[in-house]
């Protein structure tokens, strides 16, 4: 079955609310000097700079700035498309968010959700997730149930890419469980496609529906995947058996079409629509998707 790949998109459908003025209000709420050049700097650098500008100035900890970015998180309500992907039967969705927003659609509270991965992380997501229904839900910057998990500065997703690259290699061995690398399970193409201890099992031999993900260059450790899965289908026929697939409303082609063309060479098929970024753009997308 197909798994669903969503980003912060499917929360700023309606909402006035988004990160540029979350980032201005936690930097007021910590009382520092606005950095300059706020727009041009890539997010996970410039969370960098909030983090060290907030210990030299306040003496702030870490967990006080993702506290107050939890906080602003947590007022963030369900809308149409968090309730018609809940309802649905996916049996994976992978997600950059750190909210449970689409949990929150089904009346379920933070206080219920559990990270059942098979390794109780603390801070990278490689094995995270949680049910929402009967869907896996891998959660892979982390969560707000768990503030240390949540991936913001470049050191955190460097520390990811890191990870994502010792499991693709290596493996997972611990008292009760042991994993091969992939590229020794991957050989089992039936075998490895019903495998899922983990999302880049999913990643690498699933179809995959990126929906409401900017795919910014700052994804690093997205980027990462994507490029290390183009170089392995150049030589290996057992990576060429899924699809990435990514949709996007058409006003965005020309104005990113960087993206788009680094997209295509990578293998990732990308699919626009003459629909603005709304309501029914979503409900289009997921009525039509492969």
């Amino acid at each position: 079955m197909d798994v669903l790949f969503i980003g912060n998109g499917i929360n700023n459908i309606k909402m006035s609310y988004n990160w540029e003025d979350l980032l201005r209000d936690l930097i007021l709420d910590l009382k520092i000097s606005a950095p300059n050049n706020l727009k041009e700097k890539p997010f996970p650098l410039l969370y960098e700079e909030i983090f060290l500008n907030s210990v030299r100035q306040n003496g702030n900890n870490e967990n006080i700035i993702k506290e107050i970015i939890r906080t602003k998180i947590t007022q963030l309500k369900p809308n149409a498309i968090h309730q018609q992907i809940a309802n649905t039967n996916y049996e994976h969705i992978i997600t950059t968010n750190y909210d449970y927003i689409l949990h929150n659609a089904l009346g379920i509270i933070e206080a219920d959700i559990k990270n059942i991965g098979l390794s109780k992380e603390s801070k990278y997501s490689i094995f995270r997730h949680n049910i929402l229904k009967s869907t896996k839900v891998w959660q892979i910057h982390g969560e707000i149930n768990n503030l240390n998990s949540v991936t913001l500065g470049y050191e955190h997703y460097g520390g990811h890419i890191q990870h994502i690259k010792n499991y693709i290699e290596k493996g997972f061995a611990s008292e009760k469980t042991k994993i091969e690398p992939i590229s020794k399970r991957i050989e089992n193409k039936i075998k490895f496609s019903n495998e899922a201890h983990s999302w880049i099992d999913l990643f690498l031999s699933r179809n995959i529906h990126f929906l409401g993900l900017t795919l910014d260059f700052i994804e690093t450790d997205i980027w990462w995947l994507i490029t290390h899965r183009a170089r392995k289908r150049l030589y290996d026929a057992n990576y060429r058996n899924n699809k990435l697939i990514y949709y996007c409303p058409e006003k965005y082609h020309s104005k990113s079409s960087a993206k788009f063309e680094l997209l295509e060479a990578n293998d990732v098929e990308v699919k626009f629509y003459e629909i603005d970024h709304t309501i029914e753009y979503y409900e289009k997308v997921l009525s039509q998707k492969d």
